[in-house]
């Protein structure tokens, strides 16, 4: 039994909370990376006299903990191992990994859904697509033609056979039984063959639910409750030749020392995506072109509005998303003879979309195994900043960095639809 909390050893868990700022029930753990707390107290700024030369007045305590953050960081996962894409989708308990479900919540998607623990660690937040056996009665690297499944705009599409290369698009546009992708894919089904079950996160406005973060030791008195955990920032690391991370900083209302629920806890398992690269089916769209860059991230911050409440815990009754900043970094090399970098009136192309306001679309694919396939979509996407020159090993880039813009194109009057970012995962 160990008399001090040596710090390789611990683990963070993340459980639903029915009342905000209430601790969870249950826990879900995870193969996390955690930076240690910066645990705080509100004080009153109250210069107090004091009656004796060298002493101090006793501090007036405030509440806890307002704008507290802790930070965790994970291998981007997939589905769980030995996963049966026959008989269990995403959606169903134990499928999705802990990963994509506090991503959905963070971007929003449709987080009432997650209505419970139960709800949350399946993530039924998610848009959730079934396995449908011989469903493709034709198709081209651009269009999937189903017999009888259930599709819907804005969401991520897998289909082929378990030893073939799988066919990997977003459904842009459904047209009878044309199902239309946002980009052309770069494997092709053949006719009879399935489409798998799949799992999309997108940007929407949608309030988060509350958890609670649960940090032990291997004693039970090592147990640390961190309470109304919301996201209020994040970013996936999406560089070529490296597994995905994905780093999430909650801001929390309160924390409780629980003295009694310590112990190590084994993490939930599930297969990690694999390294972005060509042997697993990697590439970058731009536009329409497969495209090389360097030190790819996905970046997003959530402002939290405080809403003070007499009777809630530390004063405040929840947490208000008042906007989500998602954006785009990446660093692309200068080459003369590259068409992304052609000059026209004085300005590199990077800069011409700039001055312009000219939406470009991004797409991510990587995996080449059932569980472990990964997408992101960023449609029309703008230049948000001016290009900047960048020294990468001793020759130079342009550091891009791009936000959203507006984007119609799909069909469907309901998310995903038209979503301005979505994460799949297949």
């Amino acid at each position: 039994m160990a008399n001090v909390w040596r710090s390789k050893y611990g683990s963070i868990g993340f459980g639903y909370e029915s009342t905000f700022g209430v601790v969870a029930s249950s826990f879900q753990y995870l193969p996390a990376e955690v930076d240690l707390p910066d645990l705080g107290r509100n004080e009153a700024d109250v210069a107090q006299y004091v009656a004796q030369f060298g002493g101090n007045a006793a501090p007036v305590i405030n509440s806890k903990d307002s704008g507290s953050t802790l930070t965790l960081r994970i291998p981007l996962e997939g589905f769980k191992p030995g996963h049966n894409p026959v008989t269990e989708n995403p959606g169903d308990a134990g499928v999705l990994g802990s990963a994509p479900v506090l991503v959905a919540m963070a971007l929003g998607s449709n987080a009432s859904a997650a209505s419970n623990h139960a709800n949350l660690i399946a993530g039924a937040h998610l848009e959730s697509s079934a396995y449908d056996a011989a469903d493709v009665a034709s198709a081209t690297s651009s269009a999937i033609t189903t017999s009888a499944g259930s599709y819907t705009p804005g969401a991520l599409v897998v289909a082929g056979l378990t030893s073939s290369d799988f066919q990997v698009g977003w459904i842009s546009t459904i047209a009878g039984a044309v199902l239309t992708l946002f980009k052309s894919a770069a494997n092709t089904a053949a006719g009879s063959d399935n489409t798998y079950g799949t799992g999309t996160a997108w940007l929407s406005d949608a309030e988060q639910i509350p958890i609670s973060l649960r940090f032990s030791g291997e004693h039970a008195a090592y147990s640390i409750d961190f309470l109304g955990c919301m996201c209020s920032a994040g970013s996936i690391s999406l560089s070529a030749g490296a597994v995905p991370m994905l780093e999430l900083t909650y801001t929390f209302t309160g924390h409780s020392y629980n003295g009694a629920s310590g112990t190590l806890q084994t993490p939930a398992k599930f297969n990690r995506i694999p390294f972005l690269g060509g042997s697993n089916e990697g590439r970058l769209l731009i536009d329409t072109t497969s495209t090389h860059v360097h030190d790819l991230q996905l970046n997003w911050e959530i402002p939290l509005h405080k809403v003070d409440s007499h009777s809630g815990p530390e004063g405040t009754s929840t947490r208000l998303v008042t906007d989500r900043l998602v954006s785009v970094t990446f660093a692309q090399r200068w080459k003369p003879s590259g068409a992304e970098d052609t000059i026209a009136s004085g300005s590199h192309l990077w800069e011409t979309r700039y001055e312009a306001g000219t939406a470009v679309d991004l797409q991510l694919e990587c995996g080449d195994t059932l569980g472990r396939i990964f997408s992101m979509r960023c449609p029309d996407w703008i230049v948000s900043t001016q290009p900047k020159l960048e020294e990468v090993d001793g020759v130079l880039y342009h550091r891009i960095t791009m936000h959203p813009s507006t984007f119609t194109d799909d069909t469907g009057s309901t998310a995903p639809a038209d979503s301005l970012l979505s994460l799949g995962w297949g």
